[in-house]
C-alpha cells in the first residue's frame, strides 16, 4: 500500500498539485521505502524528456498504455467510474500528460524490472547517449561530471560517479555477467540465478543476489563500501577469498583496502574505525541519512547531490575533488581534522568552500584550479 500511495504521490508532485502535507508524507515513505528510488528516478527522466510531445501521439501512447493495464487485469479510472480523483480524466493538455506519468508509474510499479529495463531502453531510443553500452565495452565519468546512466545488455542499470569507469567484455550476458569497476557506481541489476551478476574491484567481488547497491571503490581510497538498498548480496575479499554476506537492507560492508598494523590504524576514517573486525578488517554499518533527506549519504550522489554526515575536512576534501574536479591543499593542518555535516547541490565550488569557511573560520585561496586552505 505504501508504494501505491507513494507514486500517487509522485505524480501529484512533477504535476504541481502537491500540498505541502502531502510532500512531507511523501518525503517520510521515501525514507521507509530506499528500494523504489531507483524506479521514481527513471520515471524523473521519462517525463523530463516529454518522448510524446504531439497532442495524437500522447493520447494514442495513453491508450496503449491503458490496453495494456486491462489486459493484466488491472483496472484503470474512467469518467464512468465516479472516484475522487477525476484528474485521470481531464482533457486539458498538462492533464493529459500529467495522466500518461502516472500510467506510466504504475506500468513500472506492477510490472517490476521488467518494465524499468523497457521504459530507460524507450529513452535511450529517443535520446542516443555515449553512455549506451551496446557499442562499447568502456565507460567512464569524468572527474567534475556528477553521474552517467549505463544499461548493460541484460536490462541491467548503472549509475558512475565522478572519476569512475565500468569495463565488460562485449559479449556480456552470453555466458557471464562480469563488469570491472573503478570509482564509485550504483547498481540496480536484474537477477538471473543462472547467470549472476558479478562486480570485480581491485580489492573485493560483489555478487549480486537480487538488489540495488552502491560500489563505492576509489584506488587512493583506503576501504571498499557496498552500500545495500534492496535484496543482498555476498562480497568476497580477493586476499585470503574470505566471504561476507550482505542480507540487511540499510546498510554498508565496509572493507578496508591494506593489511591493518597498528601504525596505519589512523588512515581508516573515524567513523569507521569503531566497526572494525578481524583481518582482513570489514565493518557492518548502517546507512547515514540528513534528517532533511529521504535518500542515505551513501546514495545521495545519484541524486546529484554531495552529503556528509561528521566527516573530517580531509575526507570531505578528497570527495570536493571528485565533484568538482579541483584540487584542494591544506596549508594549516589544523582545518584537515574538523568534522563537517553539510550537502552541497547546485553550489559551484568555490560557493561551497565559502559555505564552509562561514562556520568554520578558514580562508582559502583559488589559483590554477586549486584551492590552499589556510
Amino acid at each position: 500500500m505504501n508504494s501505491d500511495r507513494i507514486w500517487t504521490l509522485m505524480a501529484r508532485k512533477m504535476a504541481g498539485e502537491i500540498s505541502l502535507e502531502e510532500l512531507t508524507e511523501l518525503e517520510v515513505l521515501l525514507k521507509e521505502n530506499p528500494h523504489v528510488h531507483v524506479k521514481i528516478q527513471s520515471v524523473e527522466e521519462s517525463w523530463n524528456q516529454d518522448p510524446y510531445p504531439d497532442e495524437q501521439d500522447s493520447e494514442q501512447a495513453y491508450q496503449r498504455l491503458t490496453d495494456r493495464l486491462k489486459e493484466r487485469g488491472f483496472h484503470t479510472l474512467t469518467a464512468e467510474d465516479n472516484e475522487p480523483t477525476t484528474y485521470l480524466t481531464d482533457t486539458k493538455p498538462g492533464l493529459r500528460r500529467f495522466r500518461r506519468l502516472l500510467i506510466t508509474a504504475v506500468m513500472i510499479l506492477i510490472a517490476g524490472p521488467g518494465a524499468f529495463y523497457l521504459l530507460s531502453k524507450h529513452n535511450q531510443d529517443k535520446e542516443p547517449s555515449s553512455a549506451i553500452a551496446n557499442s562499447t565495452n568502456s565507460i567512464s565519468t569524468e572527474y567534475g561530471n556528477h553521474s552517467t546512466r549505463v544499461e548493460l545488455p541484460d536490462g541491467s542499470m548503472v549509475w558512475l560517479n565522478s572519476g569512475s569507469t565500468l569495463t565488460y567484455d562485449k559479449q556480456f550476458g552470453v555466458q557471464r555477467r562480469e563488469v570491472n569497476l573503478t570509482g564509485e557506481g550504483f547498481f540496480h541489476v536484474v537477477h538471473n540465478a543462472e547467470k549472476p551478476f558479478i562486480i570485480h574491484t581491485a580489492y573485493v567481488d560483489i555478487k549480486d543476489l537480487g538488489t540495488q547497491f552502491n560500489v563505492k571503490c576509489y584506488p587512493e581510497d583506503k576501504v571498499t563500501e557496498t552500500s545495500l538498498v534492496e535484496g543482498s548480496v555476498e562480497v568476497t575479499v580477493k586476499k585470503g577469498n574470505k566471504k561476507y554476506p550482505l542480507a540487511e537492507p540499510g546498510h554498508k560492508l565496509v572493507i578496508s583496502n591494506q593489511d591493518i598494523k597498528p601504525d596505519s590504524i589512523a588512515v581508516i576514517p573515524e567513523k569507521i574505525k569503531n566497526h572494525l573486525h578481524a583481518e582482513p578488517v570489514a565493518a557492518y554499518i548502517p546507512l547515514t541519512y540528513l534528517p532533511q533527506d529521504s535518500f542515505s549519504i551513501e546514495t545521495a550522489w545519484t541524486y546529484n547531490k554531495l552529503s556528509f554526515d561528521d566527516e573530517t575536512f580531509r575526507e570531505v576534501a578528497k570527495k570536493m575533488e571528485r565533484w568538482y574536479n579541483r584540487k584542494i591543499e591544506f596549508k594549516n593542518k589544523k582545518f584537515e581534522e574538523i568534522h563537517l555535516t553539510v550537502s552541497f547541490t547546485i553550489e559551484s565550488f568555490e560557493q561551497a568552500l565559502d559555505a564552509l569557511k562561514y562556520t568554520n573560520r578558514f580562508n582559502y585561496v583559488i589559483k590554477d584550479k586549486q584551492a590552499t586552505i589556510y
